[in-house]
């Protein structure tokens, strides 16, 4: 029987995935790791492994090195953002030991995390998006209220709401790897 490796089993992302294999009518042995001890999907796996943060590659990658050893898994799904940059930074790595990691190309991963590089990408093919751009490089081109986000985040971790240009020059000393943004809507919305 063929063994997988769901990662982030304690998001709604990996807990959906397993419902998927689950219910595809494949056998198969998943291993689910997470790094919530109790993380809501480890009763949905065969076999759970309380990992190291991705964001700690040379913990992470020994943690995968020993799980992938002791229980011979061949296939990953990974399912949080941190982890698919981390993937996606070790395919040699896998791809050298026979293992299949089922992310997107480098392109589309390296592109579609980054916030900058995803409205600079879409605005190019015409899409509608908000102004953006890069904290550090920032001239006052866009008005007030203003918003700031990390540049690589998900589910609005680190958002800040700037109203005035005071506010503003406090974070652009402060934070590094940040955009600033039009607000698009108002706070109801």
């Amino acid at each position: 029987m063929k063994t997988l490796l769901v990662t982030g089993i304690g998001g709604d992302i990996g807990q959906s995935l397993i419902k998927c294999i689950r219910g595809s009518g494949y056998r198969f042995r998943i291993l689910g790791i997470d790094i919530d001890i109790f993380a809501a999907g480890r009763k949905e796996v065969d076999k759970f492994y309380n990992s190291p943060p991705a964001t700690e590659p040379g913990k992470y990658l020994n943690f995968l090195k020993k799980v992938i050893k002791l229980e011979d898994a061949r296939y990953i799904f990974p399912t949080s953002e941190d982890e698919i940059g981390f993937y996606n930074l070790q395919r040699a790595f896998f791809g050298k030991n026979g293992i299949k990691v089922f992310i997107n190309n480098a392109f589309i991963i390296e592109t579609f995390l980054d916030k900058l590089k995803t409205a600079n990408f879409l605005k190019k093919y015409g899409f509608s998006v908000p102004d953006t751009y890069a904290l550090d490089s920032y001239h006052s081109e866009a008005s007030f209220p203003l918003l700031l986000k990390p540049r690589r985040s998900y589910g609005g971790k680190g958002l800040i709401y700037v109203e005035n240009k005071g506010e503003l020059l406090f974070y652009k000393k402060k934070l590094k790897n940040y955009v600033v943004q039009d607000v698009v809507a108002n706070a109801d919305e």
